[in-house]
């Protein structure tokens, strides 16, 4: 299943969200990517892991669409997950002491 940001996989425990070619969660496509996930969460109503291997920046809009994904998870009970998160994006969670 493929969004606009987005391809979705189903795995055993829920969904896999991987990012289409995409390199940077910025004010560009921030919203764009935090409508297109909230859309699955209330659609899907499965835990949604979502592989951010390929983002190597983040602005404050994508930290705002990302807080408001853990959000909007908690709201639906759904476990919402970031994995395989590179280690430039790593150190930028940490300096803003972001535990999602």
């Amino acid at each position: 299943m493929e969004g606009q940001i987005l391809t979705y996989t189903k795995v055993d425990n829920g969904l896999l969200a991987s990012f289409n070619g995409i390199d940077k969660l910025t004010t560009l496509n921030s919203k764009s990517f935090k409508d297109e996930l909230i859309q699955q969460i209330r659609l899907s109503e499965t835990d949604l892991f979502l592989d951010f291997s390929e983002i190597k920046f983040i602005d404050s809009a994508g930290f705002q669409a990302l807080l408001a994904l853990h959000i909007n998870a908690i709201l639906c009970n759904i476990e919402f997950v970031i994995l395989k998160i590179s280690k430039e994006v790593l150190q930028i969670f940490n300096f803003v002491e972001l535990n999602l």
